[in-house]
């Protein structure tokens, strides 16, 4: 269990029950590709970068989370306004967000 900041705002706890580690991740930057952002962890999309980035849900500031399993990873990007999820599964192929 831990206490983070996350954009110097918010503050949460988390706790794993697998004892892994979740980690608030840098920004993401301009034509960074959201398909290569697998480490899980919180990220943030800026206004700048969002209009840049490859693969988003949307193109606004947003957080991004993911989360890992043994067989797939979850994107999940939310938004002022909306909030989008996506999968990879073990072929490491994305599905669409929903």
């Amino acid at each position: 269990m831990g206490t983070f900041c996350l954009i110097g705002m918010i503050s949460f706890q988390l706790t794993m029950q697998n004892g892994e580690s979740f980690i608030v991740r840098n920004g993401i930057r301009g034509n960074d590709d959201l398909n290569n952002i697998v480490a899980p962890g919180y990220y943030q999309l800026s206004s700048s970068a969002a209009n840049s980035v490859a693969n988003p849900a949307f193109r606004n500031t947003s957080i991004v989370e993911v989360i890992t399993t043994d067989s797939y990873i979850v994107q999940r990007q939310t938004g002022p306004s909306e909030s989008k999820y996506r999968f990879r599964d073990s072929n490491s192929n994305w599905g669409a967000w929903l």
